[in-house]
């Protein structure tokens, strides 16, 4: 795929870069190339690139290759605590926070930012995983389980961060973007839900206050936020041992414990990344390997806490978000990107999604007796 211009790279700058991947403090940078990293990013789909090339040192003539993410600066900055601010994942890098976290989860290795009038470049290291089969159950329980782990560190480890530009009200920021009441308004939308369907998501849109509210009051914790199956990649460590290595903390921030498995299993299956006939089948053995996690990192909390952060924010996130999902797809202005995004004709969407969205719904009931179990209301 051709990549589009872009501005010129610092011979300097990447020679730097280069000199960090390499460890080698007198590598020269002989030649380079650009090409297309990703073209499935929602937001940024021009500017996930690879640089590849050839250097020498004293050890002589090799390849090396980085990872390059730009992100486009917006017209106006937002509130830093926002979902959509553009410069976290920059702040997350370079005041060393990802880098200061309790693991097992681990950042890509970061070589810093150059600051353009327009955009932010984040340099990083480029990785890849042994195999390009979809991965399978276990390795998606692999992923839960380590991000059990981690999320149980960072909620027993330490108190919550009030670093200003972490996100908060992930959950209620991210509906706003999906206009339920002007998409459910569209005849032609209502008739991929059926009766019962319709019934359940009206439900949900008019009790969606209740379940957000719930999620500010349960157990919070540092979080990722974006922790799908593209955004993972597995890997074996010096000793053997397997490791998650994650990208993309533009999200990152503060939310109900358990709410990073709303992505794993429902972004996942959004993507299509697992199939959505199979979503039941990927939730209980993903919160089974998360529970565990957690139990390892020494957090003894009460499970039902767990579930009902990930039931009601499921829901919300992938059932109440549908209709304009759709909305969106079945657009003809859209179909490139559609096209782009899940590799898959828009007519061949709703259909599965429609799946997904009765799991979530089948999540909400659960939230609901989960809520009346514990008297929170």
């Amino acid at each position: 795929m051709t990549q589009k211009p872009l501005p010129r790279i610092d011979r300097a700058t990447l020679t730097d870069i280069v000199r960090l991947q390499q460890n080698s403090s007198d590598f020269e940078v002989l030649d380079w190339t650009v090409s297309t990293l990703s073209d499935r990013s929602t937001a940024n789909k021009d500017g996930l690139l690879r640089i590849s090339g050839h250097g020498r040192d004293t050890l002589g003539l090799r390849p090396w290759s980085v990872a390059l993410k730009i992100i486009k600066k917006p017209e106006t900055d937002g509130e830093p605590s926002h979902l959509g601010y553009w410069m976290r994942e920059v702040y997350a890098y370079d005041t060393g926070l990802v880098a200061s976290l309790p693991g097992p989860v681990v950042p890509a290795r970061y070589f810093g930012t150059t600051m353009h009038p327009d955009s932010a470049w984040l340099w990083m290291e480029l990785l890849s995983e042994d195999t390009d089969s979809p991965w399978q159950l276990q390795e998606y329980a692999f992923a839960a389980h380590q991000l059990g782990r981690f999320n149980g560190a960072c909620a027993i480890g330490a108190s919550l961060l009030d670093t200003p530009w972490l996100t908060r009200n992930h959950a209620r920021v991210w509906g706003s973007w999906f206009d339920f009441e002007t998409a459910w308004q569209q005849p032609q939308i209502q008739q991929y839900f059926p009766v019962r369907t319709r019934v359940r998501l009206e439900q949900l849109w008019a009790e969606r206050e209740r379940f957000f509210s719930m999620l500010d009051r349960l157990p919070q914790v540092f979080s990722h936020f974006d922790y799908k199956r593209s955004n993972l990649f597995l890997r074996q460590r010096d000793d053997q041992e397997r490791e998650v290595v994650v990208v993309d903390w533009g999200d990152c921030g503060i939310g109900a414990l358990g709410g990073d498995l709303v992505f794993l299993i429902g972004a996942s299956t959004w993507f299509f990344d697992w199939e959505p006939a199979q979503v039941a089948d990927l939730g209980a053995t993903v919160f089974e390997a998360y529970m565990r996690g957690l139990g390892e990192a020494g957090w003894q909390g009460d499970q039902k806490l767990i579930r009902l952060a990930y039931s009601a924010w499921i829901a919300v996130h992938f059932g109440l978000t549908m209709p304009a999902s759709i909305a969106s797809v079945i657009d003809e202005e859209n179909r490139a990107d559609i096209l782009r995004l899940f590799h898959r004709a828009p007519e061949d969407i709703p259909a599965p999604w429609m799946l997904l969205c009765e799991y979530t719904l089948d999540c909400a009931d659960e939230a609901r007796r989960l809520i009346a179990q514990l008297d929170l209301d």
